[in-house]
C-alpha cells in the first residue's frame, strides 16, 4: 500500500496504525490517491483533522474498511495501555482510542491486583544481566553473547561483580524490594561462576525485607539439579523457566534448542525445592497454530505453574526471524486466535492477570500478559508500571530511580564499551541514587 505523505511530521502516525492491519508492514510513501496532509486525508473524499488522535482515528477507519478488520485495542499503539487508565473513564476510553470492553476490563482487572499491593518510591529493585546464552534463537535481537564461539563469561563476571560491589555501597539494602537476574541464559554460568555471583548478590543485596529473588533459568540445556540446589542455597525464591512452545517444528524454525522432557523433568524438580516457578510461551510463531496453542495449554494444565506469561510475538528487525516471517506463508490473525484460547483457559483455570505490556512491532497491535495463581511477580509489576526505582547491573541493563521525576541511565550495549567504562558507568550511577 501507497500514501502520499505532505506533511512528515504524521509518519509515525501512518506506520503505527498501518502495522495493526499489516503484519509484515508492507507500507510505502509517494504518489497516491491516498493524501494525509498538514490537517486532512484524502481517500474517495477529504476527512479534516486536528489532533494526532483524530488522524489515527480517520487512517484506522480506512484501514478497517479496506481490511475488513477491526482491532481489540482500537487505535492505541502505546506499549503501557495502563498509564491511560488513571485520567479517564471507560467511556471516555472507548470514545477516545475505540478500545473493546473485553480490553477495557481486562485493564481494570489488572489494575484490581496491583492496586492493593503496597509500594513506596523509597524502595529500590535490583536487575542484574547475563548476556550470555549457548546458542541465540532467531527471534532474539537482543545484544547476547554466544559463550560457546568466544567464551568471556568468567571476564564479564568480573567487571559485573566490580559494578554490584561499589554501587551497592550506596544503596539502603533493607530498601531492596525484589532482585531479577535476567539475560540473555543466566543458568549459562558455570556452578562454580553461578555460586560466585549468588554470594556477591547475597552479601550486597538480600536481607530479611526482600520480597521476591527472581532468577532466569529459561533454556532446559542450561540448568541443571545442581544449578536449581544452588540458587535454593542462595535463597532465590522465583525461577522462570520458558518453553516458549511445546511445538518441535515451531522450536526448530526459531532455531531453539529445546528437549521438552528434561524441561519437564526440570520444572518437577524445580517445585520440588519449593521455588515459585514463571513460565513464558510466544504466540504467533511459524508453525504454531491453534491446535498446537491446545496442546500447550493441555500440558499446563497438568502443570499449573504458579505464573505464566504470554507475550505475542514481536518482529524484531535486527533478528533473522524477521526474514523469514517476511518469505513465509501464515495465517492471519493467528495469534489473536490463539490468544482468545488462552484467555479462556486462564478463567477455566483459576488464573487472574496481574501485568500487561506491548512491544514495538507486536502482532496485531496485541499484548503480553502475565497471569498469575497466588504470587504475583512483584517485579514484572514495578517494571511495568514504573513505581519504584530499578538499578541496573551489566551490559546493556537500563536503570530508573525515581527522584522528582524518573532518571534514566543505560549501560553500554557491548562488552567492550561496558568493560573500558565500567569507572564512569559506577560513578554515573552513585551520582544518580546519592542526588
Amino acid at each position: 500500500m501507497k500514501i502520499q505523505l505532505e506533511d512528515k511530521r504524521y509518519q509515525k502516525e501512518c506506520i503505527d496504525i498501518f502495522t495493526i492491519f499489516d503484519s509484515k508492514q508492507n507500507l510505502k510513501f509517494g504518489k497516491s490517491d491516498f493524501v494525509v496532509g498538514k490537517d486532512y486525508v484524502i481517500k474517495d473524499k477529504t476527512y479534516t483533522f486536528n489532533s494526532r488522535i483524530e488522524l489515527k482515528k480517520i487512517l484506522y477507519k480506512l484501514f478497517s474498511i479496506r481490511y475488513n478488520y477491526t482491532n481489540d485495542w482500537g487505535i492505541l499503539t502505546g506499549t503501557k495501555p495502563s498509564k491511560i487508565l488513571k485520567n479517564h473513564s471507560d467511556e471516555e476510553l472507548r470514545r477516545m482510542y475505540l478500545i473493546n470492553d473485553d480490553n477495557l476490563k481486562l485493564l481494570r482487572d489488572i489494575d484490581k491486583i496491583q492496586s492493593v499491593m503496597d509500594f513506596d518510591e523509597k524502595n529500590f529493585n535490583i536487575y542484574i544481566n547475563i548476556p550470555f546464552c549457548p546458542s541465540r534463537c532467531d527471534y532474539c535481537s537482543f545484544p547476547t553473547i554466544v559463550y560457546k564461539n568466544n567464551d568471556r563469561r568468567e571476564e564479564y563476571l568480573g567487571y559485573l561483580i566490580k559494578e554490584i560491589t561499589e554501587v551497592s555501597k550506596s544503596i539502603d539494602k533493607l530498601k531492596i524490594k525484589t532482585i531479577y537476574v535476567g539475560g540473555g541464559t543466566p543458568t549459562s554460568l558455570d556452578n562454580t561462576m553461578l555460586e560466585k555471583l549468588l554470594k556477591v548478590i547475597e552479601n550486597c543485596f538480600v536481607s530479611d525485607d526482600l520480597l521476591e529473588y527472581t532468577f532466569e533459568a529459561g533454556r532446559e540445556d542450561s540448568l541443571d539439579y545442581e544449578k536449581l540446589k544452588l540458587l535454593e542455597k542462595y535463597n532465590v525464591t522465583r525461577i522462570s523457566l520458558n518453553p516458549q512452545t511445546f511445538n518441535e517444528k515451531a522450536l526448530k524454525e526459531m532455531g531453539r534448542i529445546q528437549n521438552n522432557d528434561n524441561l519437564l523433568d526440570l520444572y518437577t524438580q524445580a517445585k520440588n525445592l519449593g521455588f515459585v516457578v514463571n513460565m513464558d510461551f510466544i504466540l504467533g510463531l511459524l508453525y504454531d497454530d491453534v491446535t498446537n496453542t491446545r496442546e500447550n495449554l493441555e500440558i499446563l494444565r497438568g502443570l499449573q505453574p504458579d505464573n505464566i506469561t504470554f507475550h505475542t510475538l514481536s518482529i524484531k528487525n535486527g533478528s533473522k526471524y524477521s526474514q523469514k516471517y517476511d518469505k513465509a506463508i501464515f495465517e492471519e490473525n493467528i495469534a489473536e486466535k490463539q490468544m482468545q484460547l488462552v484467555k479462556a483457559w486462564t478463567l477455566e483455570n483459576d488464573y487472574k492477570p496481574y501485568y500487561l505490556y506491548r512491544q514495538k512491532n507486536i502482532l496485531n497491535n496485541m499484548e503480553n500478559i502475565g497471569y498469575c495463581k497466588d504470587y504475583p511477580s512483584r517485579y514484572n509489576i514495578v517494571i511495568n508500571e514504573e513505581l519504584e526505582s530499578i538499578i541496573g547491573f551489566g551490559m546493556t541493563a537500563n536503570s530508573k530511580i525515581i527522584k522528582d521525576d524518573i532518571i534514566k541511565y543505560t549501560n553500554y550495549k557491548n562488552l567492550r564499551d561496558y568493560s573500558e567504562k565500567l569507572d564512569e558507568i559506577i560513578k554515573r550511577k552513585v551520582e544518580i541514587i546519592n542526588e
